[in-house]
């Protein structure tokens, strides 16, 4: 039997992109999200009203019942600002809900993958290591660190069989990415970009992404994990390494600061994650900044048609 995966928040541009590389890896997929084209892979899951889909007869119990079940829960609210705005709204749903669905799959012996953030850190004490306490500053990053602790409590109780992964992220870039779009679409036509120098990121192209959940996921073995970068940048060292792989001269990229204008939580001291245990257990490494560099521009020219 092949493996089983379920991924939730299929319509968001990590849950797409992994999916589709399930695929193309030879697993069954289903694809959960809130308003999914009528086939039979695809579920309706609406985080804000789960509803049918946690009853006993729903889609999910299905979905488990047929054989052994990996689930990515990648749907939530991801948008800082959106979650200081409304911090008991954007709660029912990142904490709230996301345990409730992780209740219902671990019961069901299936094992879960919940993404999680690097910004559960404030990055005020160096690299954090896979088991150091969260000392999260922001809203959103209180949130993924009160559930990555809701989840542990739900697998003490949940069968033998199930498993919980939690994957902390670095900094994601994508060519569908707002900001990330518009540099590479105004360089490439000769237009100057403006990027920080006074803000720091580890950036992980969204390949790279992919195969780390991928893999972390078919292990199947309990535990916290990191995927990650492996140095600090300025967005404005990222720009400039993109001009060049896009053949562009550096002076296209200005200079600018903006580490004032960001609350608390925004601008992180340090970004990069340690990932030598995540190493030791499922044989991955940090991506180098050249490397996710290469990868956006290559995702870049097939998605934008650089």
């Amino acid at each position: 039997m092949n493996d089983r995966f379920l991924v939730t928040g299929a319509e968001g541009a990590i849950g797409r992109a992994l999916a589709l590389h399930l695929e193309r890896a030879g697993g069954d997929v289903y694809r959960a999200s809130r308003d999914p084209e009528p086939t039979p892979r695809n579920v309706k899951l609406e985080l804000s009203d789960l509803g049918k889909a946690l009853d006993e007869s729903g889609p999910l119990d299905r979905i488990a019942a047929d054989g052994k079940l990996t689930a990515f829960l990648m749907a939530g609210i991801t948008g800082f600002r959106v979650c200081e705005s409304d911090p008991a709204g954007a709660r029912r749903i990142n904490v709230e809900s996301t345990r409730l669905l992780a209740r219902h799959l671990l019961r069901k012996a299936a094992f879960v993958v919940f993404p999680s953030t690097s910004s559960v850190f404030s990055g005020t004490l160096g690299r954090s290591t896979e088991d150091r306490v969260p000392d999260p500053l922001s809203e959103y990053a209180r949130q993924k660190s009160e559930t990555e602790t809701l989840l542990r409590d739900e697998l003490r109780t949940a069968p033998s069989q199930a498993g919980l992964a939690i994957v902390r992220l670095t900094k994601v870039v994508s060519a569908e990415d707002g900001l990330i779009s518009q540099w590479l679409t105004a360089m490439t036509g000769g237009s100057e970009i403006e990027a920080a120098t006074d803000l720091i990121f580890s950036p992980i192209s969204m390949d790279f992404v992919v195969r780390g959940l991928a893999v972390i996921g078919r292990l199947r073995q309990s535990g916290t994990f990191h995927l990650s970068g492996d140095r600090d940048v300025s967005y404005f060292q990222f720009a400039a390494a993109l001009a060049r792989l896009l053949g562009k001269p550096e002076a296209l990229v200005r200079p600018v600061e903006i580490r004032d204008r960001l609350g608390p939580g925004l601008a992180p001291a340090r970004a990069t994650l340690d990932m030598a245990a995540t190493a030791r257990v499922a044989g991955l490494a940090p991506q180098t900044v050249e490397e996710a560099a290469a990868d956006l521009v290559l995702s870049a020219g097939r998605t934008l048609q650089l």
